[in-house]
This record gives C-alpha cells, sequence and structure tokens, in this order.
C-alpha cells in the first residue's frame, strides 16, 4: 500500500505541477489553488517515502503515527485552502491561513517535547508519547471542522449563486465540494480513534485516506479544465450585481420595493410567461429581466418575497406544468419532443419530472389515458 501511494502521489503532484497549468496560464485564481493541492500532492508523497524507506511501522507504531501527524495536518490546510481559495476567488482571510500554521506549530512543539522527554523509553514516558499523539490529532480535528465550516458557508452562498442564475438545478457542479468536505473531517475526526488500533482497522482508514484524496485531486482536474468553474464564476459575478444593486450602490435603483412594484413585476411576469418566453432552453434570470425590461435584483427580490423560491426552481416547475398539460393534449408526444418543447434536456427532463411529480414521464401518461378510460 505504501509503496502505491507513492507512485499513485507523485503522479498527481505531477499532473498539477506540469500538465493543468498550460488549462489554467490565464486564471490567477485556479493557478494558486493548483498550486496548494500540488504541495498537498508532494507531501503526501513524502509522508509516505519516509514510511516506505524508514520501515517505521514495523519497528515502531509510535513513531510512525509521529510522521503522519506532521505531514497530514500541512497536507489537511493546504487542500482546504486550496479549495477556499476557489470558492472565495483568491480572497483567502488571515485567520485561515494562520488556524494551519499554529496546528502544525502545535504538533511540532507537542511531539518534540515528549519526544526529548523520551529519552529514557520509560513506559509512563511512552504512554506520555500516545497521549500526545492523541491530543495533536485531536488538534487536527479541530483544524479540519474549521475549514470544514468555511467551505460550507461558502458552497451555500454558490449553490444560491447557481439557483438565481440558471435555468435548471446545476448543483452537481459543485457536489464534489461537499463530498470532499466528509472526506477531509472523516479522516481527521477518526485520527484520534484508531491511530493505535489493529492493523486491519489501520489498513481500512488508509484505504479509505488514499481514496479520498485521489476523488479530491480527480474532481478539482475536472472542475478546472472542464466548463464548471466558468458557470460557477458567471453565477458569482450575477449574485454580486445583484447585491450591489440591493444595498443601494446603483443610484438608479431603490433598496425596498413597494407593493406597487411588487404588482408591477408580477404583471410584467405574467405578460412574460403569455408569450412562453420561459421555455427557451438555456435562459438565464439576467436574460429574463432583460426581455421583462425589468432590474435583475428586482425579479430576484419577486421571486424570494413573492414566490418564496430561486429562478431555477421557479422556470422548473413552470417548465414541468407544461409538459403536463402538453401531456393532456397531446398523449401521442414523445419524450423527446416534450423536453424540447419545454426547454429541457432529454436526460434532465426524466430526473425532474419525477422528482415534481412523483412518477416517471411515461407512467403519467398511461395514468392519463386510463383515467380518461
Amino acid at each position: 500500500m505504501q509503496f502505491t501511494s507513492i507512485v499513485l502521489s507523485a503522479l498527481m503532484a505531477m499532473a498539477l505541477i506540469t500538465m493543468l497549468p498550460q488549462r489554467v496560464s490565464r486564471d490567477r485564481v485556479l493557478n494558486h489553488s493548483r498550486r496548494m493541492m500540488a504541495v498537498s500532492m508532494l507531501l503526501f508523497c513524502a509522508q509516505y517515502i519516509l514510511q516506505y524507506t524508514l520501515d517505521l511501522r514495523a519497528k515502531s507504531t509510535t513513531q510512525a503515527v509521529m510522521v503522519n501527524l506532521i505531514f497530514f495536518i500541512p497536507i489537511s490546510a493546504h487542500m482546504s485552502l486550496g479549495i477556499l481559495n476557489l470558492e472565495r476567488q483568491g480572497r483567502l482571510k488571515s485567520i485561515e491561513r494562520i488556524v494551519g500554521i499554529v496546528t502544525w506549530i502545535f504538533a511540532v512543539v507537542i511531539i518534540g517535547i515528549v519526544v526529548f522527554l523520551n529519552k529514557a523509553q520509560s513506559a509512563e514516558l511512552s504512554d506520555r508519547m500516545q497521549w500526545a499523539e492523541i491530543t495533536v490529532s485531536c488538534a487536527w480535528g479541530l483544524m479540519q471542522i474549521f475549514y470544514a465550516y468555511a467551505i460550507l458557508k461558502e458552497l451555500g452562498r454558490m449553490e444560491l449563486a447557481l439557483a438565481d442564475y440558471y435555468d435548471h438545478d446545476r448543483g452537481g457542479l459543485l457536489r464534489w465540494l461537499r463530498i470532499t468536505v466528509g472526506t477531509m473531517a472523516t479522516v481527521a475526526l477518526f485520527a484520534p480513534l484508531l491511530i493505535y488500533s489493529p492493523k486491519w482497522a489501520l489498513a481500512i482508514y488508509g484505504t479509505f485516506t488514499i481514496i479520498g484524496i485521489f476523488y479530491i485531486w480527480f474532481c478539482f482536474i475536472r472542475y478546472v479544465i472542464t466548463s464548471a468553474s466558468k458557470k460557477v464564476k458567471e453565477a458569482e459575478l450575477n449574485l454580486s450585481s445583484l447585491s450591489s444593486e440591493a444595498d443601494g450602490t446603483n443610484p438608479e435603483v431603490a433598496t425596498a420595493m413597494s407593493e406597487e412594484t411588487m404588482q408591477h413585476i408580477r404583471r410584467t411576469v405574467e405578460r412574460w410567461l403569455q408569450k412562453g418566453s420561459y421555455l427557451k432552453a438555456g435562459i438565464t434570470s439576467p436574460v429574463a429581466a432583460t426581455e421583462m425590461k425589468i432590474p435583475r435584483y428586482q425579479l430576484s427580490t419577486w421571486l424570494k418575497v413573492a414566490e418564496h423560491t430561486s429562478f431555477s426552481r421557479w422556470i422548473t416547475k413552470l417548465r414541468i406544468e407544461k409538459a403536463k398539460s402538453l401531456m393532456s393534449e397531446n398523449p401521442e408526444y414523445s419524450i423527446d419532443v416534450l423536453a424540447d418543447q419545454c426547454g429541457i434536456s432529454r436526460s434532465y427532463f426524466f430526473c425532474v419530472f419525477k422528482k415534481e411529480t412523483g412518477m416517471a414521464p411515461l407512467d403519467y401518461i398511461n395514468k392519463m389515458k386510463q383515467n380518461r378510460n
């Protein structure tokens, strides 16, 4: 396992250092996150090289645990900061950098002191070493909780941006981040419980860690080289514009909407819906607001206050209602035709129709036919 981990982490680091720069050379934020992830992979590789060449696990469980902790804390911190850097578009907070550094210094100092005292190799001092490493593991877990909270908080903002911009659910673009947070938290929080466990438990823990790190690396690469990062950035820019308008930084708009304004927006939206404009595939909230000839922030506010929903949820519900109407009027229509006329891709149509109605499209059509008979 150790040799496999060395080869795998080395290849992952090489991909981040040599191959990925060609795809993100013009993006400062992606480059910074790439470098942080590369440092994590290099540290991961170095940790396993020490374990393998010195055969620490066979010689001393305590020494192996000590090396693991000294390396895994900065690995975890760099990966978390790399993700936060992506989410915040390069705007990392000083406290987020400091927490990782302080945790690592704490670990080095605690372990260093106990190693110095452990020269006598007495049973009492050996116990001290174990308790020191458990204490350091707990500190690592607390550090990861701090980063997990920050990542999830930013993730919620990004999901809101996507929901207020695109015409259908784009949450899948960010699902890997939730899994990443869970993986990193699991590795850190289980460390105090497993560092002195039997070999079979450590093997499972080590395998999970390797698979988890590979998953994070793979998803990071895919997120960067596909259009996912651009789509998220576009949605965030829209959310930023909405915030600016709502805060009154634009002197041409007001910060509050009266009942009269709300009614005006409702009438405007109804006219837009009557034209069937919501059935155009790929429409975004700024495009819809432009067609309605109202400010973007007013449409967003109206949806939240009057409809209690987001743009993507609202459009999706309208399209499914249209699909149900078409099924009733034209039961001979194929799923492809229904999806096309409702502005939804065929694969997504199956998923969202069942989510909204609790039934697959074909089952819904058959049920309608039975009711008529």
